[in-house]
Order: structure tokens, then sequence, then C-alpha cells
């Protein structure tokens, strides 16, 4: 991966994220996404988290692709306001690209098929092994058990659920990669007899 912008570390851990740009430079297709940093992680460790890009990076090389820095961040809430603001843009803009949605979900997909095709999209590409239960609750809930409540609602707040999780986790997985936190240690209490 080419890297037109490469921050200093010392930048990187001042911040709490970043908007950052990957452009596929054989097809011109963009992805726009945020990052939350971890202390002492590399700007060149993280490659972009849309499963599309991915996709592409695997099949193509990684060589193909540039990352660069849109804007910093200071929050959340920061993050996902430009974030949202980018990702418009380059949608209106005409520009070909990897997003399907903005971090909630609701940005590109209004209709119920598209968010039909969207949570299909998500779930095809997400561990079977992280999302069992929630798979499990996907399938054990039909329409007819929940005549009130759109089933695409209902997938997505699930899926959120999941993202979530999986969000947490990588974040310990990173900050323990980077060495910022040490493993957690599993350890067991020794059984003693009574005589």
């Amino acid at each position: 991966m080419n890297y037109p912008t490469n921050p200093s570390q010392v930048v990187l851990d001042a911040n709490f994220g970043y908007i950052y740009r990957i452009t596929n430079t054989l097809t011109g297709f963009v992805y726009i996404g945020m990052h939350q940093h971890v202390k002492g992680e590399r700007w060149r460790d993280y490659l972009g988290s849309g499963f599309r890009i991915q996709d592409e990076q695997v099949f193509l090389g990684r060589d193909f692709f540039s990352k660069e820095l849109v804007c910093w961040t200071k929050s959340r809430i920061d993050a996902e306001i430009k974030e949202a603001t980018h990702i418009t843009r380059l949608v209106q803009s005409d520009t070909p690209h990897y997003n399907i949605s903005n971090f909630d979900g609701a940005l590109y997909a209004t209709t119920p098929e598209q968010i039909q095709a969207m949570t299909a999209f998500r779930l095809s590409h997400e561990s079977w092994n992280f999302l069992t239960p929630q798979r499990y609750r996907l399938q054990s809930i039909t329409s007819s058990d929940l005549p009130d409540a759109d089933i695409f609602d209902v997938q997505l707040r699930i899926i959120e659920e999941a993202i979530a999780l999986k969000t947490a986790r990588q974040i310990l997985k990173r900050s323990i990669a980077a060495g910022v936190i040490t493993p957690p240690r599993h350890t067991r209490r020794r059984r003693t007899r009574a005589y």
C-alpha cells in the first residue's frame, strides 16, 4: 500500500482518531472511513474496515491501494459526524466508491430492499463463530412473531450490537499488540485438600 501522508507516532497518539481515504489505483474506487486510534498503533497497520475494500485488497493485493489522511478527530461523535460528512461529499461527487453506509447503516439504505441487501451483505462477511447468537436470534425471529416491528430494524439492531462487541474486542487486541496494556492472565486457584 502507498502512503502519501505518513503522520508521526506522536501526532497519532495525541488524537482520538482520524478519517482516512483509501483509493484503488487501478479502478479509481475510493473508500472513506474512520478509525479510533490506539496508542502505540502504527499508521501503516490499519488498512480499512469496509468489507468490500478488504475483499479487493485480498483479491488485487495491497500494492494497488493508497491510504491518505483526510482529517483528525477529537471524539467518537466528532469522528462519526466527519465521516458522514466526507462520505456524503464522496457520494454526491459521483466518484465510484466502496462505501455502503455510514457508521449507523442508515445513510444509503432507505428502502426495505436496500436494507435487506445491506443486512445480507454484512451477515455474509461476518465470522460465523462471532455472530452465532445473533444469527440464531435472526433465524428465530419472523414477521409473524413481531407484527408491529419492522424485521429489518430488528436485524440492523442485532448487527449493531454484534459490531459494537467486535469493535471492543478489536480495540483490546490492538492495545495488546501495541504494548499499551498487558494481556489478562487467567489464573486458576489451587484446591487444597482438608485432611
